[in-house]
């Protein structure tokens, strides 16, 4: 399967109205397109979740800003408060 590498439009059109602070929670992350947008928009951390992490895009991997989490979401949504989840 192809996973895309850019944003979900409805994502960014949804980032232009909040305040992009504190830490995002991209769950079923993918490829990490979402993720990285997310750290490219301000958010000071951003957990990139999925059980299949096999396809995440290297620049997320390599992302100062983003944690790449192989388990499942509701495992880690309990471990934080998240600002922002998508």
């Amino acid at each position: 399967m192809q996973w895309k590498t850019f944003p979900d439009k409805n994502l960014v059109n949804t980032l232009m109205y909040i305040n992009c602070q504190g830490i995002a929670l991209d769950v079923g992350c993918a490829s990490g397109a979402d993720a990285l947008y997310l750290a490219n928009s301000g958010f000071e951390k951003v957990l990139a979740i999925d059980k299949d992490t096999s396809q995440i895009l290297d620049e997320v991997k390599n992302h100062p800003n983003i944690e790449v989490v192989k388990d499942d979401y509701e495992n880690i949504i309990k471990k934080n408060k998240y600002n922002f989840i998508i």
